[in-house]
């Protein structure tokens, strides 16, 4: 069974309080302002926040690609609030040598050039029983096309394993 099945918070919400929310830049969110450089520190203030005024204990934190890296910034910010973290996927790349680290960027350039023709491709294969009732397709290839456009433009660029170890 894949990872996604088995994390949903549709599951998961049988034996845990599950908190789940749009990033700062993703779908329903309203960032104070669009262009702000994008920064893991503030989106793990972002993620502290709610956290906090859920409980005051120690909560299991899943995070995946540039989720991950937020959810390892809250273990460092705010050590007694995590309990355990399952980074999945972290967008670190400075992590990877060689050839790893040059396809990876190879991969991150042909993302940036093409995310919005393959957003599209993955919205024309996707089936209607799988989009809520009360989200048309055109909400949804907005809400998909803005989040690609934001992690292109603002998140890849500046997940640096560099910058976030010199913050630490």
């Amino acid at each position: 069974m894949p990872a996604s099945s088995v994390l949903s918070p549709t599951i998961l919400r049988y034996a845990y309080t599950v908190l789940t929310y749009d990033r700062r830049g993703h779908s329903r969110s309203n960032p104070a302002d669009r262009t702000e450089a994008y920064r893991v520190e503030i989106h793990s203030e972002d993620a502290h926040r709610p956290l906090a005024k859920l409980t005051d204990k120690p909560a299991y934190v899943f995070g995946s690609s540039s989720g991950a890296v937020i959810g390892l910034d809250l273990c460092v910010r705010h050590p007694g609030q995590v309990r355990a973290i399952i980074p999945h996927e972290p967008v670190l790349l400075q992590l990877l040598s060689g050839n790893e680290l040059e396809q990876s960027e190879q991969f991150m350039e042909k993302l940036k050039q093409n995310h919005r023709s393959e957003d599209i491709k993955l919205l024309s294969n996707s089936e209607t029983d799988v989009i809520k009732p009360a989200q048309s397709k055109a909400m949804l290839a907005e809400r998909l096309l803005g989040n690609s456009t934001y992690f292109t433009e603002h998140e890849i660029p500046e997940f640096s394993i560099t910058s976030w170890i010199s913050a630490h």
